[in-house]
């Protein structure tokens, strides 16, 4: 369960506030801005085009990652390079930016834990 970071109650938006991505509860989200994070629809290539699967991305995803870099002692830049990403993938993923499925499929394999829902 993710906390809300202003209040402590159960957290179930994202939103900027001061210039910072929260974690935040209904209550809270008034103080800035609501972000909403798109659902990422993913089509298999050898499937017809009618069937599409949807891959849900946890909406922790940048708290995961962070706090996996950090339990490591690896700085940004090193953990880009452990997984042959640019630093600038690191620092958005943790700013809360939702990367595409293949970087996520990395993520997983390098954090050992499952970061999609479906």
């Amino acid at each position: 369960m993710v906390e809300c970071e202003i209040c402590g109650k159960k957290a179930s938006k994202k939103a900027e506030i001061e210039g910072a991505i929260l974690n935040v509860c209904e209550s809270c989200v008034k103080f800035g801005k609501e972000i909403v994070t798109p659902n990422v629809l993913i089509r298999k290539p050898n499937i017809k085009p009618s069937k599409i699967e949807e891959i849900i991305i946890r909406d922790d995803l940048n708290i995961l990652v962070k706090k996996h870099r950090e339990k490591l002692g690896l700085t940004q830049q090193q953990f880009a390079e452990k997984i042959f990403e640019k630093v600038g993938v690191i620092k958005r993923i943790e700013e809360g930016w939702i990367p595409p499925i293949e970087i996520v499929r990395k993520l997983e394999r390098e954090m050992k834990m499952k970061l999609t829902e479906n």
